[in-house]
């Protein structure tokens, strides 16, 4: 890639819905994949995105290796989407979650969900955390949950889990392998996510409208098959990205500013 293809960035962004179960794992054992995560992280969508880019041609070979060592496309984590279907019009709503920062709260008796707790001392640059529910005492940290606001309340939304085991099958007898059984914990079909993306514009302009996608572990056991929708967003013309400029396509916590829990 010469310098002229990195003069020019390209905001997109992404709705992901899951076409088959999704296996992406937060712990491994000896019988398989368990505790999926609640949202995709970032490096595995842009895998899966490159991967498909290639495969279709839209990249060549120079493009993957260059993205091994100085990555051009960016992805933030794609977080789940909640539908919700309104009683009286029977209006399907989207809500598009977020990770819940640090400071939100909720009751363990109401469910009564603060989301704005710190108090700041003007002697003191360290802010003052209330957890405590007015009524009940001591609230339950939601932090990194995935969460949305639904009226004056902030809820969260985890993703259906499905339970799948399957057994190898000896490629010569074509019977069951003995000891050979797995199990898997996967995201269910249809659940849907959100993300964004940054690339140069030279890739960009030649992304379809929709692609299919393999997300996570186990494709060829056809896990994971996902379509992708593309929307573009916002241009960034005129900037190297040679000169170390960082872009943050996901709200940032200024940790240097800010103590949690002895962090």
């Amino acid at each position: 890639m010469g310098g002229s293809h990195m003069k020019s960035l390209k905001f997109l962004e992404v709705e992901i819905e899951l076409l088959s179960p999704t296996i992406i794992p937060s712990k491994m054992t000896r019988n398989g994949y368990i505790r999926p995560l609640d949202y995709i992280p970032g490096s595995t969508l842009r895998g899966a995105l490159l991967t498909a880019l290639y495969r279709l041609g839209y990249v060549d070979d120079e493009t993957i290796k260059q993205e091994a060592t100085e990555p051009s496309v960016l992805s933030t984590p794609a977080y789940p989407v909640k539908t919700l279907e309104e009683s009286v019009t029977n209006k399907v709503l989207l809500y598009r979650t977020l990770p819940a920062t640090p400071t939100t709260f909720r009751c363990k008796i109401c469910g009564k969900t603060v989301f704005s707790l710190s108090i700041w001392d003007p002697s003191s640059e360290e802010p003052h955390l209330m957890v405590e529910c007015p009524r009940h005492g001591p609230m339950k940290s939601l932090y990194a949950l995935p969460v949305y606001k639904h009226g004056d309340n902030i809820r969260i939304y985890r993703p259906r889990i499905i339970h799948a085991t399957s057994v190898s099958i000896h490629k010569e007898l074509g019977v069951a392998m003995k000891g050979m059984l797995f199990s898997y914990e996967a995201i269910a079909e249809g659940t849907r996510f959100w993300a964004r993306l940054a690339m140069p514009d030279y890739i960009a302009k030649k992304l379809p409208d929709r692609l299919n996608v393999s997300i996570g572990r186990g494709s060829s056991r056809g896990f994971g098959s996902s379509s992708v929708k593309i929307k573009h967003c916002e241009d960034l013309a005129g900037h190297e990205t040679t000169s170390g400029v960082f872009i943050s396509l996901s709200p940032l916590i200024p940790l240097s500013r800010f103590s949690y829990g002895g962090c």
